[in-house]
């Protein structure tokens, strides 16, 4: 909560929400994001963090999971198995991916302090 007791800060939170549309299930990913994002708006008021766009992508790199762009300017997250596009990763799991590009618009790199806010 902020000072004033409202969850529902405007300033902190995510503008925009995009799925890919030429995946499987478009709806179903969007539905995913917007968990994602209700999921998180308690921590994004506390910690007074705001993202631009956040939206699904599939890179081919099948190790990564999300990247944040410019400090919350853009946030990605891989919704989907590497091995099958129809395929949706565990709610808990894409959560933590989400927590993890969040505590990057605080801390760039992967550092002791970075992990140490990724588990408070």
């Amino acid at each position: 909560m902020n000072k004033h007791g409202n969850l529902q800060d405007n300033r902190y939170k995510v503008h925009e929400v995009k799925s890919l549309k030429k995946m499987p299930f478009p709806d179903l990913a969007r539905d995913l994001l917007e968990r994602l994002v209700l999921a998180t708006q308690p921590l994004m008021v506390r910690q007074q963090w705001r993202v631009g766009q956040f939206m699904e992508f599939y890179p081919k790199n099948g190790g990564l999971l999300g990247l944040n762009v410019n400090a919350g300017s853009r946030i990605m997250i891989r919704l989907r198995s590497p091995q099958n596009q129809q395929t949706f990763l565990p709610f808990e799991s894409l959560l933590g991916t989400m927590v993890h590009e969040l505590v990057h618009n605080a801390i760039g790199e992967h550092s002791f302090d970075f992990y140490q806010l990724v588990d408070r």
